[in-house]
């Protein structure tokens, strides 16, 4: 699988706050995402962000910036030396404390300078690639925000983040686990727009979605697998699925899902009866006997096959199987 990870197949997660490392900028994770770097060369691309953007802070900024690092400065000194405040003491403390953004900056700017030229030609190069990544899932303005931190991005902002990076290698399967998870409706339609949108563009391409929210499956989905206890316990279509479910856990599933509007104006919501046994202690036999109404003795025993009901849909139960079960 290593020669696919990350090329033929990437991966949305579904929380990014924890997929983004909060200590470097987004431009360089993007960047990384396009090429993997070494600790070396993460250091070398940290010098040249920082540097680069050296020239772009206002003077007005700079000063600000001195005349605070003089004034902590001195305070921390005189908290050593038993606030004296001998004007030499603070005079000299405060002139280091001014210089010292000055000499950093210096600092940097000289370590930019014994970077090879192939490797700044290398590292713009890259920058850009990252920035066009950003300008597809419709990030605004991305050459700026490629030096913004992850905490400078909203929630939304952040899975596209995580969407451009998925797209990186120009992956053959893209895997979304929850892509819209915590995040409000508006952003989630925009979110699951920009996934069918890429796959639009690469007709070769396709997505694997992971949710639990049916309205999102009927919206997006061409295909659909139920799970349940770690096994497929139906295959169909989505129009399939949705007209006509076979399994008694899929059932459950659309039956509670509220329907508010006047052809069912009195329904109550229903639920699944049981709770979702341990992983550790799943039944022997089909999954959901624990929390099946058509529960029989061989299911609780035996293992139903996953077997086609109808055309194109297959259906992991016993009870359908032997057609007992009424469609409804």
């Amino acid at each position: 699988m290593g020669k696919y990870r990350g090329r033929e197949i990437a991966m949305i997660f579904q929380e990014p706050m924890t997929s983004l490392n909060p200590v470097f900028t987004i431009g360089l994770q993007v960047m990384e995402s396009i090429k993997p770097k070494t600790l070396f060369q993460y250091f070398k691309d940290g010098i040249l962000s920082v540097a680069s953007t050296i020239n772009d802070v206002p003077v007005g900024l700079r000063v600000r910036l001195s005349l605070t690092m003089g004034t902590v400065l001195v305070l921390f000194s005189q908290l050593v030396l038993g606030w004296s405040f001998f004007w030499k003491d603070v005079a000299l403390f405060f002139m280091i404390g001014t210089i010292f953004p000055s000499l950093v900056a210096y600092l940097l700017l000289g370590l930019r300078e014994l970077i090879s030229d192939k490797y700044k030609r290398d590292y713009e190069t890259l920058f850009l690639k990252g920035a066009d990544l950003l300008r597809r899932v419709g990030i605004p303005d991305p050459e700026k925000r490629m030096y913004d931190y992850p905490h400078q991005f909203s929630g939304g902002m952040r899975q596209r983040v995580m969407i451009a990076m998925s797209l990186a290698k120009n992956p053959s399967l893209l895997i979304a686990d929850e892509p819209t998870t915590a995040l409000d409706v508006t952003i989630q339609a925009q979110i699951l727009d920009l996934m069918l949108e890429l796959k639009d563009q690469n007709r070769e391409a396709a997505i694997v979605l992971i949710t639990h929210d049916m309205a999102v499956v009927a919206e997006t989905c061409e295909r659909v697998l139920v799970m349940y206890g770690g096994m497929i316990q139906e295959v169909a279509d989505v129009n399939g699925l949705f007209d006509q479910p076979l399994h008694p856990y899929t059932q459950g599933l659309l039956k509670s899902i509220p329907h508010p509007d006047e052809d069912h104006p009195s329904e109550s919501l229903q639920t699944i009866a049981g709770v979702v046994p341990n992983i550790l202690e799943m039944p022997e036999g089909c999954k959901f006997c624990t929390r099946c109404d058509l529960v029989e003795d061989r299911c609780k025993t035996d293992e139903p096959p996953l077997v086609e009901i109808l055309p194109d849909h297959f259906v992991r139960c016993f009870v359908v199987a032997d057609g007992e079960n009424n469609v409804q």
